[in-house]
């Protein structure tokens, strides 16, 4: 992405809480909009004095038997290694299921040269899961705290595995303090907010990655370098499918209280201040607007990205059309299950489409791809990514 400027423009008020440090991110005055509802939101956590870190609860992970994390841990490049705290853990599918920030945790692990010494969550029964497998896993013993995470002198670098409208306070903390960053996708939970984290790491000068697990791939980089050459001739246009077949959320009887493990207002950050609509807190806030992107945000930003990149775009489009809905569930979630985009990209562009609906009701089946071309139609060169099972192709 392109910025005409290498300033980053945050509202002092709303976008950084009390007491946070003076090194402030002063940006050239601009007309920004920002929701009602957000500007309220800030001021609310701004009058709690609310730390200023993303999450509340810090579990340092270090070798049992001296003293605390932060007198034990060796100063920057002590040793060589880089410390990394992890953001985020959360769960899938109900108690005990691995979520991102588990599975962060997993392939750090077999990284040379690295040591997690801090994990942090919202949610007090999560925290000291994960605690537990750390201890078991690595020998180590976990120690609860609070801190703030971006201040210690103990962190080089932070993995921000949180909901998506965390994303981009998270990462631009981070900066800030002068940490590298790794943040999932998607990058943002809108245009705006992405403009102002590539804005803190140009101007702080930091590493920021974001994680759509395709960039870091040599097969793709060599199809990309391949389909540039023009060998398979001109890419009309690119077409993205995510085919993830869905269950409806439910549909509850009104606002549902938060579990009583979870600092909620920490949770909320940035969002509108109001109760969940939802009986599963835990991964259904993808299905909301205030705090998830739906399907195309959440799977679909995977092979959108990795579109782009086979085609050689890294820019914005010129324009952008979007439509679909949520249809068949009779639920509380509000994002579409069914949808369509297109990204007029020149000379190729691109069109998404996302189905979360099975083929039939009641089936566990989705509806098969079907192809445009066939004996009857000319053969036209097309970029097909997707998830379908586990297919992904290049067709023809």
């Amino acid at each position: 992405m392109r910025f005409d400027s290498q300033e980053v423009c945050l509202p002092k008020a709303r976008w950084r809480l009390k007491g946070w440090r003076s090194t402030s991110m002063n940006g050239p005055a601009r007309s920004v909009h920002i929701s009602s509802k957000i500007e309220e939101r800030y001021e609310q956590i701004h009058a709690k004095n609310v730390p200023a870190s993303v999450v509340g609860e810090w579990i340092g992970v270090c070798k049992p038997g001296r003293g605390s994390c932060r007198q034990r841990c060796p100063s920057l490049g002590g040793n060589g290694d880089v410390r990394v705290a992890m953001i985020g853990l959360g769960e899938v599918g109900g108690p005990a299921s691995a979520a991102r920030g588990r599975q962060l945790i997993d392939q750090l692990r077999k990284v040379p040269n690295v040591r997690i010494v801090a994990l942090c969550d919202v949610d007090r029964q999560i925290l000291g899961r994960e605690a537990a497998v750390c201890r078991m896993a690595g020998g180590r013993q976990a120690i609860r705290r609070h801190a703030r995470c971006f201040d210690s002198p103990d962190i080089d670098a932070v993995f921000v595995a949180t909901p998506n409208h965390q994303h981009a306070l998270a990462t631009i903390w981070a900066c800030q303090a002068g940490k590298d960053v790794y943040v999932e996708k998607p990058a943002s939970h809108s245009i705006w907010e992405g403009r102002q984290m590539v804005a803190a790491a140009r101007k702080y000068k930091r590493i920021v990655q974001v994680g759509t697990q395709a960039r870091s791939s040599d097969a793709s980089r060599q199809a990309a370098e391949f389909l540039q050459t023009g060998q398979l001739g001109k890419i009309l246009y690119g077409q993205v499918i995510v085919y993830r077949r869905r269950e409806g959320i439910g549909k509850t009887a009104g606002p549902q209280k938060p579990p009583a493990s979870v600092d909620y207002n920490l949770w909320l950050g940035p969002a509108p201040d109001a109760p969940p609509m939802r009986s599963v807190f835990h991964y259904d806030w993808h299905w909301f607007w205030d705090t998830g992107n739906g399907e195309i945000g959440n799977n679909g930003v995977h092979y959108l990205d990795r579109c782009r990149w086979l085609i050689g775009q890294n820019g914005l489009p010129r324009r952008a059309i979007s439509l679909g809905g949520r249809f068949a569930f009779n639920d509380d979630g509000q994002t579409p299950n069914t949808q369509l985009a297109l990204l007029d990209y020149a000379p190729a562009p691109i069109v998404c489409e996302v189905r979360g609906l099975p083929d039939r009701p009641g089936s566990r089946k989705m509806d098969t791809v079907r192809t445009l071309t066939g004996p009857d139609r000319p053969v036209r060169r097309r970029l097909l990514l997707g998830q379908h099972g586990n297919e992904r192709r290049l067709r023809r």
